[in-house]
């Protein structure tokens, strides 16, 4: 298992669409969590697309 890897890969490519908003928000919380969150906010913006 390495979550980690493609947590951090996933977090540089998300974090340039999605603003600087995220960048604070992921020193608070722990990647793998961020990376959780912005996986499910972007499968519901692709959703309502």
């Amino acid at each position: 298992m390495q979550p980690m890897v493609l947590s951090r890969r996933q977090e540089a490519t998300l974090r340039l669409p999605l603003g600087k908003s995220k960048r604070k928000r992921s020193k608070q919380t722990p990647s793998p969590v961020l990376y959780f969150q912005q996986r499910t906010y972007l499968l519901m913006m692709l959703r309502t697309k």
